[in-house]
């Protein structure tokens, strides 16, 4: 007989939390991280929870931020794609205009004026090379 194990919720994110996570993820050097082919990305996930954590936001694990943006591009497929197949549709999700910005690549093209809400942080070195 199998033994079944609760696992443990965390909160459900806020609406102002996913805001602060989509500005933070809009910001060029996060998004080109997020989007790089790369196979661990846990020292970016963490930062990112440390950011959300300095606006002051509950503690999250770089896990639970994987899984939040993963879920984020999920949904911004499927609203795509019903876009696509339906033709021009007014797609009215809170976060589609920050999820296209994001996904659809255009944050490449942004030079940013202004203080990055990441400052130096991504300046860091581990044993794989610079972060």
């Amino acid at each position: 007989m199998a033994t079944y194990t609760k696992r443990n919720r965390s909160a459900n994110w806020s609406y102002k939390e996913t805001v602060t996570l989509l500005k933070i993820w809009r910001e060029p050097e996060i998004a080109s991280r997020v989007a790089a082919v790369a196979r661990d990305k846990k020292k970016l996930w963490n930062l990112i929870a440390t950011l959300l954590h300095d606006k002051g936001f509950p503690v999250r694990s770089g896990d639970q931020i994987h899984a939040k943006i993963k879920g984020l591009k999920s949904l911004h497929r499927t609203l795509h794609d019903q876009k696509n197949n339906l033709g021009e549709v007014d797609v009215t999700h809170p976060f589609w205009d920050d999820l296209d910005y994001i996904l659809g690549g255009r944050w490449a093209n942004v030079i940013v004026k202004g203080e990055s809400l990441v400052g130096n942080m991504l300046d860091v070195d581990d044993d794989e090379g610079t972060f």
